[in-house]
């Protein structure tokens, strides 16, 4: 029996043929085993073979002239390369697991809820506007001309709401 080029199996499979997808997927499950095997995460080799499958069905069109070298040097180049974006999830997500410390979440509770009733409290004195242009500008960090020009209003028009807002929670809190 003849073993079919790396090519034409490449290109039959992409065309369809899941016989053709699944005995390259044989061919090339050494390369998928090795980097999997770098991975604590279980998971990879799985995602390694579904990238594989995705790869040959979207092979680039310039493949069709490639001989057997340059096929698998494309799978290779591009599993290494599914492989390095792999690692680098994986060290994110390492890198950002917080410890649970129920004393620092009890006080970040307590504190989130006090700012919250602070921020009702404090809030209750103005307009729905005047609470608008103070978050915009305060919270998130939005110039008074660029509320000016997200609301379609003056530059003087927002200054004036705010210092209006200002005043009232001035007088509120003396």
């Amino acid at each position: 029996m003849k073993q079919e080029s790396i090519s034409t199996l490449r290109q039959l499979a992409s065309d369809g043929s899941e016989e053709d997808l699944l005995n390259l997927l044989t061919r090339f499950t050494p390369l998928l085993n090795k980097y999997a095997r770098k991975f604590e995460y279980e998971d990879t080799f799985s995602e390694l073979q579904l990238y594989f499958i995705q790869l040959i069905k979207h092979f680039p069109p310039a493949a069709e002239h490639w001989n057997d070298g340059q096929t698998v040097s494309y799978i290779a180049k591009a599993i290494y390369t599914y492989y390095i974006k792999l690692s680098k999830q994986n060290t994110f997500q390492e890198n950002n697991i917080l410890e649970f410390n129920p004393e620092i979440m009890d006080k970040t509770i307590v504190q989130d809820i006090e700012q919250t009733v602070m921020l009702q409290d404090i809030f209750s004195y103005l307009t729905e506007w005047q609470k608008t242009v103070l978050l915009l500008h305060y919270i998130d960090g939005y110039s008074i001309q660029e509320i000016a020009s997200r609301y379609h209003k003056t530059r003087q028009a927002i200054n004036k709401t705010k210092n209006q807002a200002l005043s009232i929670l001035q007088k509120q809190y003396k």
